[in-house]
């Protein structure tokens, strides 16, 4: 980052969410907070906490079957 630039706030909450023991996820529909993430992870190996985008399903998310009622 060069000098006077300010850190996205997604940054600031990835780095809250990896510090935080109780945190397992982070949730959002923001496509741009995801490649925020990625490259985060990319650079960093492993994160703390998984990236749900809540745009999918849960059930697929999480490899759960869903049952029509």
């Amino acid at each position: 980052m060069m000098e006077g630039e300010e850190l996205p706030n997604d940054t600031k909450m990835f780095a809250q969410a990896d510090v935080e023991s109780d945190i397992n996820f982070y949730g959002t529909a923001d496509v741009e907070c995801k490649k925020v993430y990625d490259m985060i992870k990319n650079a960093e190996g492993n994160l703390s906490f998984s990236f749900i985008d809540i745009t999918i399903p849960h059930y697929q998310f999480f490899g759960e079957l869903h049952f029509e009622d």
